[in-house]
């Protein structure tokens, strides 16, 4: 990820892993958009502006992210760890899928939460064009294009 300019998270919770991407963000000179529904988004707001402060936590919907990019922006990396279901796992990929750089990441937390997400998980890595795949540890699911 040391090339990642973009970077951009869908569950920021209380902005525990949002801070290492922020930080990771600003190693590179990049920045982290990181999409939390939850009351809590202030509090992770607050922790990744100690971080990096050109990074935002903004309480939407992920699957609305595009509308806080320019349209010439490209996604370097995507961390999607909010509701851990088929339905938003898929959807969240989609909605990434126009936006990825020619050599995104996506990191999908949780694949082994639940039935639904172990779904999403395999029908990601079954029907999905990408260079590499990966899971580590049953806990995170990584593809890279």
């Amino acid at each position: 990820m040391s090339k990642a300019h973009l970077l951009v998270e869908a569950g920021s919770g209380f902005g525990v892993s949002s801070m290492y991407l922020a930080a990771a963000a600003r190693s590179c000179g990049g920045i982290l958009f990181s999409f939390e529904i939850a009351q809590y988004a202030d509090i992770a707001r607050d922790s990744v502006s100690l971080i990096c402060p050109k990074s935002r936590v903004i309480n939407a919907d992920f699957n609305y992210f595009n509308s806080h990019l320019s349209a010439d922006s490209n996604v370097d990396f995507a961390f999607i760890d909010a509701k851990h279901d088929a339905d938003s796992i898929l959807r969240g990929h989609k909605n990434l899928k126009g936006w990825l750089s020619s050599k995104a990441m996506i990191v999908v937390d949780d694949i082994s939460y639940s039935e639904s997400s172990k779904y999403a998980w395999r029908k990601l890595v079954r029907d999905e064009e990408f260079g590499f795949a990966a899971s580590v540890n049953g806990r995170l699911g990584v593809l890279a294009y």
